[in-house]
């Protein structure tokens, strides 16, 4: 035998509203409160009381009386050894037949209704309302116990009992009034208001937090729209910025690297000054790379620019031109392409693109050691991921690596990183800096979206 809270009788089969496929009754009121419910009902009734969902299924049912345990148990046995679930489907468990037959009429009809069950008791069923709409049912024993011989003997026979048993069970049951069961009817009619009650109160404490998730989730979206429309705002005012100051600052610079070879053909041969000429080439060179890199970080993409092209072989030029023109030439650097031709294609600027690629790799390879390869892969995506063995970012630069002019390279102008970021987020992609797990080293990983071959079809019919 098991029990519910409080010793609320149920029947030897176990807790039947574990097969509860709605919920909502229980799952709103608990299976506390509802054991709170049957209980009272059955101390005035001591028959059995069930309370179901709208589909049908058990939220509740407690058997108390001697008289229904003993039927109720003897239905359930003669659907053999099946589950619960399998047992109500069988057809032969008569209690259950006629506790779900009366709550669906009952629910159907959206009033109260009274019949008699299978084992000559008769029943009172009350609809259950959250508001004006029917969620459930409850089905409680109303009246006395048969007293007729007669009766008994084919109820006996109904259900395959002994006669003398259920007689002797009839002769010491106690026998109510008619009032007393119209009391317990209006006590009924509480009980399904108070379980509609709860099941009205969970809907609108969920709907609340529904609306108070989606007010939350609309200020989070217009907050990061904001974020990003002001970064871009940011970024438009000081590419503009940055673009005015290169231009005037490059006619300056070219006069000064033109007089500088002016006073190379006259002093150069003289060793107390070459060292001073030598200088002040170095230093006009690291301010035209800085001039260079503010042009590009200012420069929009025009939309002109921007076709279908292979990543890969994108690439593969950006990988040529960079051994041509970098300091880090001899470094060893493989590229992986694990894509298909036919995939890996993007709307693009490719110089744009080149430019990115040979920055991250300048970026890789000077934060690595000369022995150490760098390593290019490019997947379905397509994702582009620059992998070197290095010392790896510290953690308190790694938010910071994207922001114009911050650098941790001695040298560096801090554009380059940014400039590679305006270019990808142009192009309508993402990129992002990492540590290796393990260590050491870092990636940079960047996600374009990928140009459909029929529309590359469709663009070049156009």
């Amino acid at each position: 035998m098991g029990s519910f809270s409080r010793s609320v009788p149920i029947s030897f089969y176990g807790d039947i509203s574990e097969s509860n496929r709605d919920g909502e009754i229980l799952s709103s009121v608990g299976k506390e409160i509802l054991a709170d419910i049957a209980r009272d009902a059955i101390e005035l009734l001591d028959m059995s009381v069930s309370i179901f969902e709208k589909d049908g299924s058990y939220a509740l049912l407690a058997v108390s009386s001697l008289w229904c345990r003993m039927l109720d148990r003897h239905s359930r046995e003669s659907c053999g050894h099946v589950s619960n679930t399998e047992a109500m489907n069988c057809g032969k468990w008569l209690c259950h037949e006629f506790r779900r037959e009366a709550a669906l009429k009952c629910m159907s009809a959206g009033c109260p209704s009274e019949s008699v069950c299978s084992g000559g008791l008769p029943y009172f069923s009350i609809p259950v309302r959250a508001g004006s709409e029917v969620i459930g049912a409850m089905v409680a024993g109303v009246g006395n116990i048969p007293a007729d011989p007669r009766q008994i003997m084919k109820i006996a026979e109904r259900y395959g009992v002994n006669y003398s048993i259920l007689l002797d069970i009839s002769k010491n049951s106690y026998s109510h009034q008619a009032s007393f069961f119209n009391i317990s009817k209006n006590r009924l009619f509480l009980s399904s208001r108070m379980i509609g009650s709860m099941v009205e109160r969970n809907r609108a404490e969920r709907a609340f937090r529904q609306a108070s998730s989606e007010v939350e989730r609309r200020v989070e979206l217009r907050t990061a729209e904001l974020e990003q429309l002001r970064a871009n705002q940011e970024m438009s005012l000081l590419g503009q910025f940055t673009s005015g100051v290169a231009h005037e600052v490059r006619n300056p610079l070219n006069g000064i690297l033109a007089i500088t070879e002016a006073l190379n053909v006259e002093l150069g041969d003289n060793p107390d000054y070459g060292i001073y000429i030598n200088h002040i080439r170095d230093q006009v060179a690291r301010l035209s790379d800085l001039m260079r890199d503010l042009l590009n970080f200012g420069k929009p993409i025009e939309k002109s620019c921007l076709q279908p092209v292979s990543v890969a072989s994108v690439i593969s030029d950006a990988l040529q031109i960079w051994r041509t023109s970098s300091k880090y030439r001899e470094r060893r650097v493989v590229f992986n392409n694990m894509i298909e031709n036919s995939s890996g294609i993007v709307n693009a600027d490719k110089n744009k693109l080149q430019q990115v690629f040979i920055n991250l790799l300048e970026n890789a390879c000077n934060h690595s050691c000369d022995s150490s390869e760098v390593v290019i892969s490019l997947e379905d995506g397509p994702v582009i991921r620059i992998t070197d063995k290095g010392s790896g970012i510290k953690e308190e630069h790694i938010d910071k690596l994207f922001k114009p002019f911050f650098t941790t390279r001695k040298g560096g102008t801090g554009l380059g990183l940014g400039i590679v970021k305006q270019i990808i987020q142009s192009h309508g992609g993402s990129v992002q800096l990492y540590n290796n797990t393990p260590h050491p080293g870092s990636t940079a990983e960047i996600c374009l979206p990928e140009y459909k071959i029929s529309e590359q079809k469709e663009y070049s019919h156009s």
